[in-house]
């Protein structure tokens, strides 16, 4: 297979050329070469990430991708995978290069390794998932045609990392797959979403989380004109993505998948509840969530619940371990998380339930409200078997970089 460098990055106002990316590749490949091991891709910067994925196609060694970039996470994976170094470390240590050559195209194996991505790690410790170069440009190609990249002049900012699924796929694979120039930082505070997108040229599309959109709307900044919004990595209420499309008048869709899938369903979250998934992906069995694709493993199955509508549409149920079923009713933790997001006062909420648990647990960041206020208002939304108990005010919920919270500091915070 070809990989093909026809965008670029921008770091600043400086443009980073395909060209450039491929040299610098080679000579940190010629650094893993002498010691062959795995390539640890801690590159916060999306171009020099980028780098260290050609390194590694070039000298057959997979990049992991560690499921954040703690010295705790980055120690384990050194640990699990003797001889792993980091990329960043090795990047530190490389000589300039000089003038970059032409070419930015690259030859790969379909079927070799090129990432061992991990899971996030917040239902317990992460898992780790071999993702063939066939599985990344099969991802790429049709997240590429589902946003309408090609041809357009696209230009990406991000709010997510590279090393999670979905920062990965439209910050790092979209570069490989169409014709859009991407920017290197990662933003965080409203204010840097704003500079970083001045930085780009229309049309400029916007990647983040539903927790994060919520954060830089509530902050009243205003943005460059978007060309689009997409969201990934929890459910987008329709109520919020209503509220984004007035505010920066552009559709919003949302992305759907895992680190097991990759990206597979997209939908337009004020128009429709029901996914539908990329084109080339089908269900195999229309009673089964088991897909059908030429990029994917066989029998490779949605490990969400879902009710299939037909080959390729399907309503979100959530995932096993956050039903909650009690007296033969059901409902979801990710439904009651966004209840709560929705009364005034509430800017933040983590549901779930705790070990040994028979009922969920939530923690609140509000002001202008009080726990039994927001039960009350809790109460005329939802069934009373569901009602999260305890209920607890906390100053902040503490997430990563793609917004979710682990179950053990979720856990530790309600003990507090």
């Amino acid at each position: 297979m070809k990989l093909k460098l026809s965008g670029c990055y921008t770091h600043g106002q400086r443009p980073v050329s395909g060209a450039a990316l491929l040299q610098a590749a080679r000579a940190l490949a010629a650094i893993v070469a002498a010691r062959p091991a795995p390539i640890i891709n801690d590159c916060e910067r999306r171009d020099e990430f980028m780098v260290a994925l050609l390194a590694g196609a070039l000298c057959e060694q997979p990049n992991l991708l560690p499921p954040n970039t703690t010295t705790h996470a980055l120690d384990q994976l050194a640990q699990d995978y003797p001889g792993a170094r980091r990329a960043s470390v090795m990047m530190a240590g490389m000589p300039a290069a000089g003038a970059a050559t032409n070419t930015t195209q690259l030859e790969v194996p379909a079927q070799a390794t090129a990432v061992i991505a991990f899971s996030s790690g917040s239902t317990g410790k992460p898992k780790a998932n071999r993702k063939s170069w066939l599985s990344l440009l099969g991802v790429a190609q049709r997240l590429a045609a589902v946003l309408e990249l090609a041809g357009r002049g696209v230009e990406i900012c991000a709010t997510v990392p590279a090393q999670h699924s979905y920062g990965l796929e439209t910050t790092v694979l979209t570069a490989l797959a169409a014709d859009c120039r991407i920017h290197c930082g990662k933003p965080f505070f409203p204010g840097d979403v704003v500079q970083a997108l001045n930085q780009l040229q229309s049309p400029r599309l916007l990647v983040s989380t539903p927790l994060h959109l919520r954060v830089i709307l509530n902050s009243g900044v205003r943005l460059p004109p978007l060309a689009g919004v997409v969201s990934a990595t929890a459910p987008l209420n329709a109520e919020l993505a209503g509220a984004l499309e007035r505010a920066w008048a552009c559709p919003v869709q949302e992305i759907y998948g895992s680190t097991e899938t990759g990206a597979l369903a997209s939908r337009m979250t004020t128009q429709s509840a029901n996914w539908t998934l990329f084109p080339g992906i089908r269900f195999g069995d229309p009673a089964r969530p088991e897909l059908d694709s030429d990029h994917l493993p066989p029998g490779l199955q949605l490990e969400d619940q879902v009710r299939i509508h037909d080959s390729t549409r399907f309503e979100l149920l959530g995932r096993p371990q956050n039903m909650l079923k009690v007296g033969g009713k059901r409902y979801s933790t990710d439904a009651l998380q966004a209840q709560l997001l929705q009364l005034a006062g509430v800017s933040d909420a983590a549901v779930w339930v705790p070990d040994g648990a028979a009922r969920p647990a939530a923690l609140v960041v509000c002001s202008g409200t009080t726990p039994a206020q927001i039960r009350s208002q809790l109460a005329a939304r939802v069934d009373a078997v569901f009602l999260p108990r305890p209920l607890k005010q906390v100053e902040q919920i503490p997430r990563g970089a793609t917004g979710k919270a682990s179950a053990a500091e979720l856990q530790r915070l309600l003990r507090g």
